[in-house]
């Protein structure tokens, strides 16, 4: 069986950073899910970024598997595997919008139980004080999603959808198609 991941790099080419749903396993054993920006892809995993102090980061830590979820245009992809941490995240820092640059650095919990005009007035001063290019804060972490089952869905608006499940055993990929 051809490796899937190529056709996951296919669907995404098109698209710059698209959302994903992302789902780590509480301490209570329940799912909680989340959107991150997806960072990149390649042959082998789909990476993202977050704040090394966030929930998910602290989720991950404990128990490194995941679930994510890819909505394009009339198509889904669904990846479950181990999440590893990657160990040069700089260069997706790099291609974030200023904004996003920006929340990396100020967006804490701290600063979200504030009211909102000082909210603001902090970010203000951020970028008052740096107004130049900013580089990723310490707390920038990036982390690398290797699947090991991914399921391709593709809508059809005159009959039934089309399902394909992948599942790999070592380096093997299955596939079976499954009802829309």
């Amino acid at each position: 069986m051809e490796d899937p991941m190529h056709l996951v790099c296919d669907w995404l080419a098109a698209y710059d950073k698209p959302p994903m749903t992302l789902s780590t396993l509480g301490p209570d054993g329940y799912p909680d899910a989340r959107t991150v920006l997806l960072s990149g892809v390649d042959s082998g995993s789909v990476q993202f970024h977050t704040d090394a102090r966030s929930r998910k980061a602290a989720q991950l830590a404990a128990d490194p598997r995941a679930s994510a979820v890819v909505l394009l245009d009339g198509r889904q992809i669904v990846l479950v595997g181990d999440v590893e941490p990657l160990d040069a995240p700089q260069q997706a820092y790099r291609r974030r919008t200023r904004y996003l640059q920006v929340l990396a650095w100020v967006n804490t919990d701290e600063l979200a139980a504030r009211p909102p005009d000082v909210r603001r007035s902090t970010w203000k001063q951020f970028e008052a004080e740096h107004p130049d290019t900013l580089e990723p804060p310490p707390t920038w972490a990036g982390y690398r999603l290797r699947p090991h089952r991914l399921t391709f869905w593709t809508a059809d608006d005159t009959g039934p959808s089309t399902r394909v499940e992948y599942t790999r055993d070592g380096a093997r990929w299955t596939a079976r198609s499954l009802a829309g």
